[in-house]
């Protein structure tokens, strides 16, 4: 018999969310309710390009050209606002449901 054991964590178990260069490796740690990625990688010897400091098109129609990695920055944001909003339950409320994601756990 082989057990698997699996993690489900919720948006409200996101206690930070780590950003990592590409090119050097460095990583900045930011609260899920604060993500703010920077325009270049801030280890000084790196100085790589990571996004732009905005996106004029991310609201609406012309969300489409706003990469996907600063839209999922942007929905963990908002999703966590409004759960935290909605802690008492609103009939009237159109989303029924909550995002939970599994994971693998981690082997030793």
């Amino acid at each position: 018999m082989t057990l698997n054991r699996r993690l489900v964590v919720s948006m409200e178990d996101i206690k930070s969310v780590v950003l990592e260069c590409l090119h050097c490796g460095v990583r900045m740690t930011f609260s899920p309710d604060a993500i703010t990625a920077p325009c270049n990688c801030p280890n000084p010897t790196c100085n790589k390009f990571w996004a732009a400091s905005h996106y004029p098109n991310a609201v609406g129609f012309g969300m489409r050209n706003t990469p996907a990695q600063i839209r999922l920055l942007e929905a963990i944001q908002a999703v966590r606002a409004r759960d935290k909003e909605q802690k008492i339950e609103r009939p009237n409320d159109p989303i029924g449901f909550r995002i939970l994601m599994e994971f693998e756990e981690p082997s030793v």
